[in-house]
């Protein structure tokens, strides 16, 4: 843990940033170094499965999105490194990082596959959710009460991230395959649990999707959302509290 730190420590105290050495760069020397530094690693780490390898703010380091996570390769050391950069002004770099990159892979996707209701044209919320996740029922919750209560409505839009749980799968498909899916939706996520599970081709496959799109948006919780372009990892409350206030004033203009 104390090697981690020192390591963490390091990258953040260093000031060598590629971004502003000045024109003088040798692009093509840049390029050539990058080109060799990832076949190193596809040959030293040869099962290691990663979306993109480019270079880091740190000079003679890269930053490889896993899709997850983002993690770091000093190819003069042939070594990985685990863990955040930070600036001195106390802009977390590698979250920066991660959010760029997952947004250039969201751009090409397609969510045909999702489910969606509330009204055409509302303000959009995408929702990765789990049916047995606590805080995603409670988000539900959440929402359906301010909806009652008089705030706007949202249109939603779920991506099941459940790859990590057969039952969560099959409550997923089951909704997937209802004829009044939002109506499904509700009833799972209320906690009351059919005693049959519908099951269908249909349903399956458009579950294999939302798995491939939450992976690809780099989901490691859930309730994660996206209002406004912006992910909100958890049931942040509050942050739902000011979308929902600022719609509803745009819609009395």
């Amino acid at each position: 843990m104390r090697r981690m730190k020192n390591i963490v420590t390091a990258m953040m105290m260093s000031t060598s940033v590629l971004a502003g050495s000045g024109p003088d760069l040798d692009l093509e020397a840049m390029e050539r170094a990058k080109t060799e530094a990832e076949v190193n690693l596809k040959q030293t780490f040869s099962n290691f499965a990663f979306q993109s390898f480019e270079a880091s703010p740190v000079e003679g380091m890269y930053q490889i999105d896993t899709g997850e996570q983002m993690i770091y390769y000093a190819p003069a050391a042939n070594v990985l490194f685990f863990g955040e950069m930070w600036d001195a002004d106390g802009n977390n770099l590698t979250d920066a990082a991660l959010t760029a990159a997952t947004e250039k892979r969201m751009a090409s996707i397609d969510f045909a596959s999702a489910l969606e209701f509330g009204p055409i044209g509302a303000p959009l919320i995408t929702e990765y959710s789990n049916p047995e996740c606590g805080y995603c029922q409670r988000l539900h919750a959440f929402l359906e009460e301010k909806v009652e209560g008089g705030a706007r409505p949202v249109r939603r839009r779920i991506i099941f991230a459940v790859g990590h749980s057969k039952s969560a799968q099959g409550l997923a498909e089951h909704i997937l395959c209802s004829e009044n899916p939002e109506e499904s939706f509700s009833e799972i996520y209320e906690r009351r649990k059919p005693q049959t599970l519908l099951s269908c081709d249909e349903g399956r496959t458009r579950l294999e999707e939302h798995m491939r799109i939450a992976k690809a948006a780099g989901i490691r919780g859930t309730p994660t959302l996206t209002i406004d372009g912006e992910y909100v990892r958890g049931f942040d409350q509050a942050r739902l509290e000011i979308f929902l206030e600022t719609t509803s004033e745009q819609g009395d203009r």
